[in-house]
């Protein structure tokens, strides 16, 4: 079995067991900030009346043909209702492969909370397609049924796409 990433992702955003696959190494990035997220619901009540949020982190996945191409995540913030992460995550991506019209970018996001003693719990999940090459995301990350009342988690952030650390519609 893989090993459970860091509580702290690594300075360029990479997440333990998932390698990115052939032609990663072009310099072309998909680069995350603003991430956050607002009414996390509470994950870690032990106590009856007792407030304890979720300790939440954002697992980002880059999906091409719906395999993981590249993954990333954020740190874990403690206790956390509506967390916004100052982390700036960089994705490797794909080159088009000499298509006129490349694929869409998927791109899977993933609400976790980090728990200290059992296997972290899954909180929501989105795949969003991202259009253009830089922009706000906004997404409603939905929960699975059974979850509690909240069905979904408002979740937000910004990209942009870049070769060589140059944003893409900047390079030649």
């Amino acid at each position: 079995p893989a090993a459970a990433p860091p509580a702290a992702a690594p300075a360029a955003g990479a997440l333990a067991g998932a390698a990115p696959l052939a032609g990663a190494a072009s310099g072309r990035t998909l680069k995350l900030s603003g991430i956050h997220a607002s009414g996390v619901p509470d994950m870690d009540s032990t106590t009856p009346g007792k407030a304890q949020h979720a300790d939440p982190y954002v697992v980002f996945q880059v999906l091409v043909g719906g395999q993981v191409f590249s993954a990333a995540r954020t740190k874990h913030l403690l206790n956390a209702a509506n967390p916004a992460w100052d982390d700036t995550l960089e994705l490797p991506l794909p080159e088009p492969a000499g298509l006129a019209a490349p694929p869409p970018l998927v791109l899977r996001l993933r609400l976790m909370d980090k728990d200290f003693s059992t296997a972290d719990d899954p909180i929501a999940h989105a795949e969003v397609e991202l259009r253009g090459v830089r922009g706000p995301v906004d997404v409603m990350a939905e929960r699975r049924r059974g979850q509690g009342p909240v069905m979904a988690v408002p979740m937000g952030f910004r990209f942009a796409l870049e070769r060589d650390g140059v944003p893409e519609e900047q390079a030649a």
